[in-house]
């Protein structure tokens, strides 16, 4: 039976500076790439709610450590969970499934009708 789980945070409050210390490598070296605040906010609220997440699930981080697909997607190995992570506006989102699992969150923007 699909057991899929849905979690999001609001990260409007999220002061990156001050999370710097629980972010992994990788994540740093991308979040220094970043121009924008809103977006640093993003990539570290993002990769905060999914290590609260995997905890909430039993999975220890240090036994089973994170790994980079070619295109950048982390995935652990040896696992029977799959993970989806999105973000957008004020918002980070991440599901995790015992099947493939796909989310995606996005801003409500007005477009102009032409």
């Amino acid at each position: 039976m699909r057991k899929t789980y849905l979690y999001y945070s609001n990260v409007s409050n999220l002061n990156v500076e001050e999370v710097r210390q629980f972010l992994p490598d990788f994540r740093l070296e991308k979040l220094d790439r970043l121009q924008d605040i809103n977006d640093k906010k993003l990539s570290a609220g993002v990769w905060l709610l999914l290590c609260k997440v995997l905890k909430k699930h039993h999975i220890k981080l240090s036994r089973f450590p994170f790994k980079l697909t070619p295109s950048g997607k982390p995935y652990l190995e040896h696992l029977n969970y799959h993970i989806s992570y999105s973000h957008s506006g004020d918002y980070c989102v991440v599901a995790i499934s015992n099947e493939p699992v796909g989310v995606d969150v996005e801003k409500d923007r007005k477009c102009d009708e032409k």
